[in-house]
């Protein structure tokens, strides 16, 4: 029996959360069995984040204004404004807080 990759696994789970039958009957259609089901659940839930503070949130960049100010926009909604004079340590220090 070949093993399912990830991406299976997924789909199989998705098309599970939107079956109305029996477990029983879903697993003999996929060729599954019950258990390899409740162990996917349990795999892929351990997979996820714990938190949305260990998510690697990624930098957007749009277009580029020119002005005198450098402005961070935290995904909580709050923002910092400061001077182009501002040093660099402390604008990496205000881009890796965690909110």
């Amino acid at each position: 029996m070949r093993h399912k990759t990830r991406d299976e696994m997924e789909s199989i789970l998705q098309s599970y959360q939107n079956h109305e039958g029996k477990q029983k009957d879903f697993c003999a259609a996929h060729g599954i069995r019950a258990n390899q089901l409740h162990y996917w659940r349990r795999k892929l839930s351990k997979a996820a984040p714990v938190s949305k503070a260990n998510k690697f949130i990624p930098l957007k960049i749009g277009a580029v204004e020119l002005t005198e100010q450098i402005e961070i926009n935290y995904p909580n909604g709050n923002s910092v404004k400061l001077p182009t004079t501002t040093p660099l340590a402390l604008v990496e220090q205000l881009l890796q807080i965690r909110c």
